[in-house]
């Protein structure tokens, strides 16, 4: 038909063009997903490096304030009688690092009876029983924004015992030479601290493997150790250090301040040395292999090349070991006054219904007052002091047979003529309970002290006093020592001292009455040890941070 408008057919849309556009669509959501996922992730991040950063510090502040009271322990035993209040005196102690630490430590020190001390310019002017440490560490804020900081506080509660330079610290001390032989040995329940002292010198003979001495030994002479003998501890001496053979041992260090070191090769599973071993320089012509003639220096028998790392070394000086005074115990009327003033009653040979000439009554060649100690140690009524200063003749002890001297209270014998134990003697506790025994050769017995022979103290043929007894051997002469000895305390000798044949000594420090010892050259507290602390602990748990 003229006229009509054509009809128009559209396509008809095909599959290919239906999913036209969804791409587009599909890379915009797959964008937001990864951009909320990254979100995520640096959320996660940043959370995580703030926990991190939290927990580092919990960390660094507990460290800081646990080393606060360590810092206080070395401090309190290293400034004699001026203790600190705080530590340190002023400020704080600054730790480097990423978080930067401040540690500030008080200390609240306490008398006998509880009370607290006052502290007057820093310090306390008063003898101290205990202290109370508290030790406070504080890191730097993580950001200026939150403020969140490490904070620790620690505290620590200590016993303090007085040192004092008329006190007797030593397991064994000898103002002449000291001569151990054949299995001796001495031991400590506390730890190493059974320290052997001479003012010259010291020999370890005839050992084997139960010949150990469990501390640090001091010489003013040489030292000579062999067949076994074993130092625990550390050994300084002046002059010559001998180590020979079959195993002879110092666990510690190893110094002579003017002497030269004599050992034998180490075997390949035996150190002599365990730590340092340090001799002075050499003076040309001395070379270093005639200065310490030490094998284990070397790297072979010919000693021209050091081990690396060396074990020797040769400052230029070595410090010479720490001298000391032979302590005075004396027997006069005012040392007996200082033991009464203690709580002993004195008991002399010369009271009445007492034997002023110690004669021997039976056939065993005991003393009249060693009969009378057989019959009363067990019955006296308190701590006793026995004064016996019977001319010419010893107190001896000796073929006991069944017979022990039994104590129910401590118990101390000045013997002015010396004091001899053979055949069995045994010293006991007559209820079971600790007690203190003195067998003392009082310092005024002779007019020539320190270089004496005699009086004397000789214990021998299996002389017993059971480990219940603390017991201090003094005089101020030679002693000896032999043949199955044991106890449990301290020995004393202001000249020689030979220990020999299975002696085994426990070393307790035996208490002395106050005024009852002088040292020559002071006396009266010089510092404080800390002893056995309570391990720090937090003052209010899980609180961490402030």
């Amino acid at each position: 038909m003229m006229g009509q408008l054509p009809r128009i057919r559209w396509p008809r849309p095909g599959l290919r063009y239906r999913d036209a556009g969804t791409s587009l669509v599909l890379a915009v959501m797959t964008g937001a997903f990864a951009l909320s996922l990254t979100l995520v992730v640096i959320t996660v991040t940043i959370v995580t490096t703030q926990d991190s950063g939290v927990d580092r510090q919990r960390a660094v502040a507990v460290s800081a304030a646990e080393a606060g009271i360590d810092a206080v322990y070395a401090a309190m035993q290293s400034s004699g009688t001026t203790l600190p209040c705080r530590y340190p005196a002023t400020g704080s102690i600054d730790t480097m690092g990423t978080d930067t630490t401040q540690v500030v430590v008080t200390i609240t020190y306490y008398r006998a009876d509880g009370s607290e001390i006052a502290c007057s310019g820093g310090s306390i002017n008063v003898q101290p029983y205990q202290a109370n440490i508290v030790s406070t560490a504080d890191t730097n804020p993580l950001s200026a924004a939150t403020q969140t900081r490490g904070h620790r506080t620690m505290q620590s509660m200590v016993n303090l015992t007085a040192e004092r330079s008329d006190s007797l610290g030593d397991a064994i001390f000898a103002n002449g030479n000291l001569t151990f032989a054949n299995y001796s040995s001495l031991s400590s329940p506390t730890g190493k601290n059974a320290d052997v002292y001479s003012n010259n010198s010291v020999f370890c003979q005839n050992g084997s493997s139960t010949t150990v001495f469990d501390g640090n030994w001091i010489a003013q002479g040489s030292v000579t150790l062999s067949n076994q003998c074993e130092i625990t501890g550390d050994l300084w001496v002046k002059g010559n250090i001998n180590l020979n053979n079959n195993k002879s041992t110092v666990d510690g260090y190893a110094r002579t301040s003017g002497g030269t070191f004599y050992a034998v090769p180490e075997t390949p599973n035996h150190t002599m040395v365990g730590k340092l071993v340090q001799a002075p320089a050499p003076v040309s012509p001395q070379t270093l292999s005639s200065q310490i003639n030490w094998d284990t220096c070397w790297t072979n028998s010919n000693r021209l090349t050091l081990a690396d790392p060396a074990r020797c070394q040769w400052p230029a000086t070595v410090p010479d070991p720490p001298e000391k005074g032979f302590p005075i115990i004396r027997g006069d009327a005012a040392a007996q006054a200082a033991w009464a003033a203690a709580g002993y009653t004195v008991i002399k040979d010369t009271d009445v219904g007492m034997d002023p000439f110690c004669n021997n009554p039976d056939s065993h060649g005991r003393n009249w007052i060693t009969n009378w100690l057989i019959a009363n140690a067990s019955s006296l009524s308190g701590k006793t002091l026995l004064v016996v200063t019977c001319p010419w003749k010893e107190l001896r002890f000796q073929n006991m047979g069944s017979n022990k001297i039994e104590l129910n209270d401590d118990l101390a014998i000045f013997a002015y003529n010396g004091l001899t134990t053979a055949g069995r003697t045994i010293f006991d506790s007559a209820d079971g309970a600790g007690h203190n025994l003195h067998l003392i050769v009082p310092y005024d017995a002779t007019v020539s002290p320190t270089s004496c022979w005699g009086p004397t103290i000789s214990m021998d043929n299996q002389t017993g006093i059971q480990p219940v007894l603390t017991t201090l051997i003094y005089s101020p002469c030679s002693m000896s020592m032999a043949n199955n000895t044991e106890f449990n305390g301290q020995i004393y000798g202001g000249a020689e001292i030979n220990v020999n044949n299975q002696f085994t000594m426990q070393f307790t420090e035996v208490p002395m009455p106050d005024g009852s010892v002088t040292v020559p050259g002071g006396g009266g507290i010089t510092g404080y040890s800390v002893d056995w602390p309570v391990p720090a602990r937090p003052v209010a748990a899980g609180r961490l941070f402030g």
